[in-house]
Parts: C-alpha cells; sequence; structure tokens
C-alpha cells in the first residue's frame, strides 16, 4: 500500500484578538505547554494543557467553569500556581498566578486577567505546519495566524473497504520511505 508520511491534519489557530502581527514562531517548530504561538502587538500568544477552547475573557468576575478548572491546573503545574485551588472559580489566588505568568511571558501590563488571545488551549504540544499571517500582516480576531499539528507522525493511506477489513489496529508493518531506506512502525 502507499501512503504519505506526515502529522496529519493541521488545525487553524486564530488570533484571538485585533492587532499586528508582530512575531510567528517558524514553520516546523514544536511548541509545548508555556510556549508562545505567535505575538500580537508584541503580546504573546501561549499555548496551555486543556481541552476546552478559550472562548471568553477570564477573571475574578467571571461564572464558574471547566475553562477555569484547566487553566487554574495548568498555572499549577507551570509553577505558578501557590495558592491557587484547582476548581472551577477564578479567585484572588487564580488571578495572582495569572499575573506572575503574565509577568514571566513579558506582558506589558500584567493585570491577572486571561484575555481572548493570550492563550489557546490545546491538549498536547503542537507543531507548527503553516504560517498564514506573516509578520506585520493587520488581523482581527477571527483571522488564521498558523496552522498546527500534533506532533507525532502518521501515515495516511487510501485504502479500499476490503483490504481495510483486514487491517487490525496495532498491527505491526514494514516501511519503505521515499528515500528507499526501511523502517517499521
Amino acid at each position: 500500500y502507499e501512503g504519505t508520511l506526515g502529522f496529519g491534519a493541521s488545525e487553524p489557530v486564530d488570533a484571538g484578538r485585533s492587532g499586528v502581527v508582530t512575531s510567528v514562531a517558524a514553520i516546523g517548530t514544536v511548541v509545548d505547554p508555556g510556549g508562545t504561538l505567535f505575538e500580537i502587538d508584541l503580546e504573546p500568544t501561549i499555548l496551555v494543557a486543556g481541552s476546552v477552547p478559550a472562548f471568553r475573557e477570564l477573571n475574578v468576575d467571571s461564572d464558574d467553569g471547566a475553562d477555569i478548572t484547566q487553566l487554574e491546573q495548568w498555572l499549577v503545574d507551570a509553577g505558578y500556581g501557590s495558592g491557587i485551588t484547582v476548581d472551577e472559580t477564578f479567585d484572588s489566588s487564580t488571578a495572582a498566578g495569572v499575573e506572575a505568568w503574565e509577568e514571566a511571558v513579558g506582558r506589558l501590563v500584567p493585570d491577572g486577567t486571561v484575555e481572548r488571545g493570550d492563550v489557546v488551549f490545546s491538549t498536547y504540544p503542537v507543531r507548527i505546519s503553516a504560517i498564514t499571517s506573516d509578520v506585520a500582516t493587520q488581523v482581527r480576531s477571527d483571522t488564521v495566524v498558523v496552522e498546527a499539528t500534533p506532533t507525532a507522525k502518521v501515515v495516511t493511506m487510501d485504502l479500499e473497504v476490503d483490504a481495510a477489513a483486514r487491517l487490525e489496529p496495532g498491527t505491526q508493518v514494514d516501511l519503505e520511505l521515499p528515500d528507499s531506506t526501511s523502517t517499521s512502525g
């Protein structure tokens, strides 16, 4: 069977806020939680561990929610969570942790609030697969700045239904790469 070795499907990453792109991670860069994907008006957009997408501003006035829980867990895991109780409530301890994190990443005005565009939540590190808004590009909040994939390599194949039915998940395979070298998977 013939297939394509790659990193899977790309997902778009929106700016989350309006402004000018002032920095963007290079294609092929792996961004771990805590790393910068890009900057808008010199303000970094940071990858943060979590499964609920960033959809609102988070501060002491926010309603409780699972997005706050994952933010608090990440703050604790990243070393900014002194005094934080990981729950669904954004309280003064959470605000203090956010402010400490904002200072560490170089926010222009650390204020203990996570605004739209400050973070992108993901359950895994990402690999920048495309840049769709170069440095000096004016963007709106819904403008895609980069596209990203997971970091694990995958092989994508088109198979006939009868061939797919014969392949079990976990089956050991031998792979011949385009440069004629072989590997297994």
